[in-house]
C-alpha cells in the first residue's frame, strides 16, 4: 500500500512540475522575444546611424530609441527618422 501512495505522490508531483512549467514558460518565451528584437532595434539604429552619418541625418541611442525600434521594426526607425528631420533635435 505504500509503494502505491509513494507512486501517486510521483505523479502528483510531474503533474504539478509541468503545470509550474506551463505556467512561467509563456511569459519567459515573451521576454526572451522582447529583449531580441530590442537587440535587434539596436543593431538597426547603429545602422542608420552609420549610413546616416554622411548624409547628416542621426538619431540618438538610448533606452527610449531602442525600445520604439524594437517593438515597431522598421516602421519605428521610419518615425523617429520623421521626428527627428521635423523637430530637429
Amino acid at each position: 500500500m505504500e509503494e502505491y501512495g509513494r507512486f501517486l505522490l510521483i505523479i502528483l508531483g510531474v503533474i504539478a512540475a509541468g503545470v509550474f512549467i506551463g505556467i512561467f514558460l509563456g511569459p519567459i518565451k515573451k521576454l526572451f522575444k522582447f529583449l531580441l528584437n530590442s537587440l535587434l532595434g539596436l543593431l538597426m539604429l547603429m545602422a542608420v546611424n552609420f549610413i546616416g552619418g554622411y548624409i547628416g541625418v542621426t538619431i540618438a541611442v538610448n533606452w527610449i530609441t531602442i525600445l520604439v525600434s524594437g517593438l515597431l521594426g522598421l516602421p519605428g526607425i521610419a518615425a523617429l527618422l520623421l521626428l527627428k528631420l521635423i523637430f530637429s533635435v
